[in-house]
């Protein structure tokens, strides 16, 4: 055998076990995020005949990925559980994209290799290696579908030769809008670029646009009559009309410190342009479509994720834009480096930085209002919310209650079926709270919260958090457990809580017998202390609760 042929089958075989190394490293990162549970509540609402609403009644766009909401309803009415769907989906698009990234290159760059034995599909490499594309690509969110769509559109605008290749990009990124709302920043700079790089500009750019004017139109309309706003109600929830560029700074800075080979970028671009115009006669350059294609998609797209800030998980909302910057660099290593041994030398330095990346987060936890968010939902996690929820959906069955919940409670509310559940944290899934003035800039995605008042008046049953602020020095009395998980008691009424007291797992201070306590030594206290107590009594019991008899002592004391 040729030393030729035997460097072909181990190069080869270098990248297939690259591939099975991401794909297997993805699946052993598997996590379900806690706000995947709040599509996963939409979809069964959908497939229960209540309509896309997180509360029956309430038509509230408390997500930002229609299409995979969509999906996972599929799913669901199918029989398939949603974590495990959104979980297979999620490694599929991993694996499809970084296929895709590895047929961009052989199409582009074999060739030029002019050596078979030595082509390196470096994008794509990259891609497997990258540690937390792999933590989103079983996250139960839409991040690995949409990023897959979004590669697969720019690769198809790379490739573009006829009006026909056209629409399907535009179908494509179209498909990526609507799963996920901020994609559609790449439909739209993608009309600029129909028009540079198209050979028919006016005809293919009509292509181009009728996805948008077919499909994408009419489902924006449909959406803002159900809804009655023109973004989702986590846009407002989020502020993200305000600019918070000091966030965004951070946010960009983490990730690109993380994988700090990214910072090649930018000398490269700044090379390329001073090299070649990016714009000219020589369009039909497949390479320098491809220049142009990553810095149309980057730029814009980066702007936008600094503008407003960033996100509280660390590298999600890069994760789409990740294969494109990939694939630049790929691209600039061939049209800047003609040797072919510093080529190859230099992409595998290139692969050996993305495994060695500098890990922001060695113990987990959150940095300046930034999370390694997986490392808050370990798989145990996760069941022990599904066994917790089911028990109290079995507990409270055709019970009328309230819930609000906060960060990393989705999951319960989910399992446990709660006929209403108000999202405190930022307002995510309430009209109310998304649209509450901003009063001081903070963590991104928490920045909104829930008024006691307003938790008051929409008669608020439990409250599902780590820690309840304190109300009154009564506050020990407000401690529910089920089981291990500890949630509180917002208002206590005796319809509800009489269900739970049948079960030896709820635990709770059962409040009238408290009450029949406190009256028997109320005469040792001071006229202060009882007009104190008996404000938080009030507000806890007796607004909710038909109790002339225990409430009368309090009432002829005062």
């Amino acid at each position: 055998m040729k030393p030729k042929n035997v460097l072909t089958y181990l190069v080869w075989l270098v990248i297939i076990l690259v591939f099975a190394h991401g794909i297997y490293s993805a699946i052993e990162l598997s996590w379900v995020c806690d706000d995947a549970f709040i599509s996963f509540r939409y979809a069964v609402n959908l497939i229960d005949g209540h309509g896309l609403v997180f509360n029956v009644g309430e038509k509230v766009e408390g997500y930002t990925n229609f299409l995979w909401t969509i999906l996972i309803a599929l799913g669901m009415a199918s029989g398939i559980d949603p974590s495990a769907l959104t979980q297979v989906l999620g490694i599929l698009s991993f694996a499809v994209t970084a296929v895709i990234l590895g047929f961009l290159s052989w199409k582009l760059f074999h060739a030029r290799a002019r050596q078979a034995a030595l082509f390196i599909p470096l994008s794509s490499l990259c891609l497997l290696l990258h540690r937390d594309y792999q933590v989103y690509a079983t996250s139960g969110l839409e991040t690995s579908w949409t990023a897959m769509l979004v590669c697969l559109g720019a690769a198809l605008q790379i490739l573009a030769r006829r009006k026909g290749a056209y629409l399907v990009g535009g179908l494509v990124l179209i498909l990526a809008g609507m799963s996920r709302p901020d994609a559609m920043i790449f439909y739209v700079v993608g009309i600029a670029y129909v028009l540079i790089a198209g050979e028919k500009k006016i005809s293919s750019v009509i292509y181009y646009l009728l996805p948008l004017i077919i499909l994408y139109l009419p489902y924006w309309i449909i959406r803002y009559n159900y809804y009655g706003y023109p973004f989702p109600n986590t846009y407002y929830a989020k502020s993200a009309d305000l600019s918070y560029f000091k966030q965004g700074f951070l946010y960009l800075w983490l990730y690109f410190k993380t994988y700090y080979i990214l910072f090649v970028m930018i000398p490269a671009i700044i090379w390329l342009t001073l090299k070649k115009p990016l714009i000219g006669r020589h369009m039909s350059d497949r390479i320098q479509r491809s220049i142009l294609v990553s810095l149309l998609f980057i730029v814009p797209y980066v702007f936008y994720v600094v503008k407003t800030g960033g996100d509280f998980m660390f590298a999600r909302f890069f994760i789409p834009i990740t294969p494109v910057m990939f694939f630049l660099l790929e691209t600039s290593l061939h049209k800047l480096i003609d040797n072919n041994g510093l080529r190859y030398f230099l992409a595998a330095l290139i692969v050996i930085t993305v495994s060695f990346r500098f890990d922001q987060y060695p113990s987990g936890g959150v940095r300046e209002g930034i999370s390694d968010e997986r490392f808050y939902y370990p798989p145990e996690k996760t069941e022990a919310a599904r066994e917790t929820g089911l028990k109290i959906r079995e507990y409270l069955a055709d019970t009328d209650y309230t819930v609000a919940f906060y960060g990393a409670h989705a999951m319960y509310v989910y399992y446990a079926g709660v006929p209403v559940a108000i999202e405190s944290d930022a307002g995510l899934t309430d009209e109310y709270i998304a649209h509450l003035p901003l009063p001081r800039r903070g963590r991104v995605g928490h920045e909104k919260h829930a008024p006691v008042e307003y938790l008051y008046e929409r008669k608020v049953n439990f409250v599902f958090k780590t820690s309840l602020p304190s109300v009154s020095t009564w506050d020990r009395l407000r401690v529910i457990t089920f089981g291990d998980y500890r949630a509180f008691v917002f208002i206590y009424e005796n319809e509800v809580m009489e269900k739970l007291k049948q079960y030896d797992d709820v635990k709770f201070t059962d409040f009238p017998e408290f009450l029949d306590e406190y009256i028997a030594e109320m005469a040792d206290y001071p006229d202060a202390k009882v007009r104190e107590d008996y404000n938080f009594f009030r507000f806890y019991y007796f607004a909710h609760n038909r109790d002339p008899e225990r409430e009368r002592p309090f009432h002829e004391r005062m």
